[in-house]
């Protein structure tokens, strides 16, 4: 009877003992923070590497998070990640999304199966610039028939992300000779804005092309070429 118990203790070791060295290696998850406002590397952006290992005969599941940073370029790395390919493992890199009284920064994830651990993944984020004012120079009136419409695109973004707004309009209804000599808009993407201001004055019609670059947090005027 002795002899039996031993042999079946020795079985089950067999059978559930998956946690060999032979059946672990180390690898590195590599990746990219891309600033879907500006289309270059987002640096300094706190990336979560979440590892969710299903356990056998259980519902519940063990979870590991790492840590890292994107450097200058957006490029992060999570070097010597141990993974057991005998278990079923599945992972998921994230960025969370954060704001503050200048900005608000928008996270992504994206989530992946251990057999892809060798892909470089590429996460979009972007965040907002605070404020962007339009101002009529000082005493300028426009009085009907003189117009304008001025439109400002955030085209970077717009081909990163389609269904997002990147379009803003403002026009000569906005501004009435009592006290309304601006306008603003707030907490949109960070990037290159194109401008493109239609106006109508005289009797004279004319279109300016221009542009302006606002960054995480800023705040800017913009004085409108009337």
């Amino acid at each position: 009877m002795k002899r039996i118990i031993i042999l079946l203790s020795v079985f089950l070791s067999s059978l559930f003992g998956c946690n060999k060295d032979e059946d672990i290696i180390n690898t590195s998850i590599t990746g990219f923070v891309l600033n879907i406002g500006t289309g270059n590397g987002f640096p300094n952006v706190e990336v979560q590497l979440i590892e969710v290992r299903e356990k056998t005969f259980s519902t519940s599941s063990d979870i590991k998070v790492w840590y890292t940073t994107s450097d200058a370029d957006g490029n992060f790395s999570f070097p010597d990640i141990p993974v057991n390919f005998n278990e079923k493992y599945s992972y998921s890199l994230y960025i969370k999304s954060w704001s503050t009284k200048d900005t608000e920064f928008f996270g992504s994830s994206t989530s992946f199966e251990k057999e892809d651990l060798a892909d470089t993944y590429t996460i979009g984020v972007y965040a907002t610039f605070h404020q962007l004012f339009l101002y009529l120079l000082e005493n300028s009136v426009v009085i009907y028939p003189d117009t304008f419409i001025i439109v400002l695109e955030q085209r970077i973004k717009h081909f990163y992300y389609p269904t997002g707004l990147w379009q803003l309009e403002a026009n000569s209804s906005h501004f009435t000779p009592i006290g309304h000599d601006h306008v603003y808009f707030s907490n949109h993407s960070m990037g290159w804005w194109h401008i493109t201001f239609d106006k109508t004055k005289g009797g004279v019609h004319s279109v300016i092309y221009d542009s302006i670059y606002m960054d995480m947090g800023e705040t800017k005027i913009y004085i409108l070429p009337w």
